[in-house]
């Protein structure tokens, strides 16, 4: 069942780490008054989160479409 699902599980630790880093490395405001921040790491850290239930989501229908499939082939 693992095996089925290692891209969900891989892209689901890739976006807690990206929330984890953003949070780590913190903001700061230099000298000059700009903000310094890795905002990048939000939006990547959402994308990935999503595409992982999306994943999760087409790896779960498959299965199911498959199953239903061997299970019409019983009943003919």
């Amino acid at each position: 069942m693992f095996k089925n699902y290692i891209s969900s599980y891989i892209l689901i630790f890739l976006a807690f780490c990206c929330n984890i880093a953003y949070k780590l490395i913190g903001s700061s405001v230099d000298k000059e008054g700009f903000l310094k921040e890795p905002f990048f790491l939000i939006p990547i850290g959402y994308f990935l989160f999503f595409l992982s239930i999306l994943f999760f989501l087409i790896t779960t229908l498959k299965k199911i479409k498959t199953k239903f499939r061997k299970n019409k082939h019983k009943i003919n």
